[in-house]
């Protein structure tokens, strides 16, 4: 393996950018969040609104860190009353790109609980040289990854290759240290360097400085170029 991207000294965390000034949501009965008459029965709250989306926010910075771009987007999203999103559309300038594409693919498998059914809009903020983010558990568990965190940025991943060049296959290894913390992202001599391995390293940057939890240090990437499906992520012996 040939070395890849490596660990900063102290990564920082990403967080959902001006959340309280930026949040907009509709009810089925037209009251707001906050609506001082009382919401409809069963509605979700805006805390908790914010959890649901923090834990999926580092598969939605992985499609911003794969497309290196920079600035905002705000996410239309529609709730249905079993908790599902049954829609997700990216608006603005952005709308109808890759980056909105993966976007809307990665928020379409967030889960609230079973609620009234709402719609509401949220913004995410995309910073390309912003720091390494923290990827975390699926469980919102801080600076730990586990099997089930790295399938999150499937989507992401995908976008790493060009549709002139579908099913590319991206072998990498993790590098970890004695106390479990993931220092960095070893590429395949043949791949290291190319633009889809450091779009690769790039989307898996969230890793680095996290403790892995039972995390398999062997992983082969396959890429296929289809928008808006995930890569295929296979841990190797």
């Amino acid at each position: 393996m040939a070395a890849g991207v490596r660990a900063p000294e102290a990564p920082r965390s990403a967080t959902i950018d001006k959340f309280d000034e930026d949040f907009t949501g509709t009810h089925p009965r037209g009251h707001h969040p906050e609506d001082a008459n009382g919401p409809p029965a069963n509605q979700l709250r805006r805390d908790e609104i914010a959890t649901v989306m923090r834990a999926a926010e580092s598969g939605v910075k992985a499609c911003g860190r794969a497309a290196g771009v920079d600035g905002s987007v705000f996410v239309g999203l529609v709730v249905q009353a079993n908790g599902g999103v049954s829609a997700a559309t990216v608006t603005g300038r952005l709308a109808g790109s890759p980056l909105a594409g993966c976007v809307e693919q990665t928020l379409k498998s967030v889960r609230f609980r079973p609620n009234a059914g709402m719609s509401l809009t949220y913004p995410f903020l995309f910073k390309a040289k912003g720091g390494t983010p923290d990827c975390g558990r699926v469980d919102a568990t801080p600076k730990n990854v586990n099997a089930a965190a790295v399938q999150q940025l499937a989507t992401p991943l995908n976008l790493c290759v060009g549709r002139r060049k579908p099913d590319l296959t991206v072998p990498l290894r993790l590098a970890v240290d004695g106390e479990g913390v993931i220092q960095a992202i070893e590429m395949e001599p043949l791949h290291a360097g190319t633009r889809a391995g450091r779009c690769v390293e790039r989307v898996l940057s969230c890793l680095l400085g996290s403790v892995s939890d039972a995390l398999p240090t062997k992983w082969e990437v396959g890429l296929n170029g289809q928008p808006g499906s995930p890569a295929n992520l296979r841990p190797l012996p």
